[in-house]
């Protein structure tokens, strides 16, 4: 991920079971809406799930932004991932520029991510 024309990216890991994972989910939905395409790129991807609940979960949360379905945990293992919920904050160079294991309070995610769009 990372590009110089790319927006920063929000990548999160994710599981229609996971209850963290859903309590996040109106959060993610209101980002999503506050910043444009072109400011802020987000990824959902679940794994350790079937594809079917997840797209029933998230289909029923009205999920906003892009899904990918890790169905062989070969994504999650690329970033180390090995529980959910993780979110990364992903720079317009593709550097990790942080990483939470377990859902960050909203205040805490919603700073990140406007310092993450703003380059600071």
């Amino acid at each position: 991920m990372g590009s110089s024309n790319a927006a920063p990216t929000l990548l999160n890991f994710w599981a229609s079971w996971c209850i963290p994972c859903r309590e996040e989910f109106p959060e993610l939905k209101s980002i999503r809406k506050q910043y444009s395409l072109a400011e802020l790129s987000m990824v959902g991807i679940t794994f350790k799930d079937t594809r079917r609940e997840a797209l029933q979960f998230a289909d029923s949360e009205g999920a906003n932004w892009q899904l990918g379905f890790d169905s062989k945990g070969t994504v999650a293992k690329d970033y180390g991932v090995r529980a959910a919920p993780q979110t990364f904050l992903i720079d317009k160079s593709g550097v990790i520029i942080r990483r939470w294991y377990g859902r960050p309070s909203s205040d805490e995610l919603r700073l990140a991510v406007e310092g993450l769009v703003r380059g600071t």
